[in-house]
């Protein structure tokens, strides 16, 4: 098993030969730039992949803390109807981003689906291959072995056509 992973640039970042028990890998997507976009094979085709990125989902990006962390003020009426368009605007962000990864995941889940039948099809080729090798090999032998028995039977009436004319000549 081998696993890549590069960067953006195409540039190895890791490289995997064993069985990734230990292995983990962090991304954190704090703005949404081509960076930070992930692509994965999904075929036999260089062109054949899905690339997915990922938008920050700090409470910091999606407008419901400050940068040092402080929470939402809702002290007034102003404020507060400032917090629900923040919480309006986050929800909105959270859902294109679970609409993105739920489109990803299906397309993914689809390309699984394709891959096995693609294998369960090969093999049935495979073995539809073998079988008719098998029966075109059984009936070669069944002629041959036919051909051989009649190649004796004519041997030995020939023997017996010369015994049977010694026998009239003594």
């Amino acid at each position: 098993l081998t696993i890549r992973v590069e960067d953006s640039q195409g540039n190895p970042k890791k490289s995997i030969n064993r069985i990734m028990d230990n292995f983990t890998e962090t991304i954190r997507a704090q703005d949404p730039s081509p960076d930070n976009a992930m692509t994965f094979q999904v075929g036999t085709k260089a062109n054949q992949s899905i690339r997915l990125g990922f938008t920050d989902m700090r409470s910091y990006a999606l407008g419901l803390a400050s940068k040092e962390g402080k929470a939402i003020d809702i002290s007034s009426q102003a404020s507060a109807n400032a917090a629900i368009s923040a919480f309006d605007n986050a929800v909105e962000k959270v859902l294109a981003q679970q609409t993105t990864l739920g489109a990803v995941t299906s397309r993914m889940d689809y390309t699984n689906a394709n891959i096995v039948t693609a294998s369960e099809n090969v093999t049935a080729s495979k073995s539809t291959i073998s079988d008719a090798d098998m029966a075109k090999e059984m009936t070669s032998f069944t002629k041959n072995n036919i051909l051989t028995q009649a190649a004796q039977s004519m041997l030995a009436q020939a023997n017996q056509s010369s015994s049977s004319v010694l026998s009239l000549l003594q």
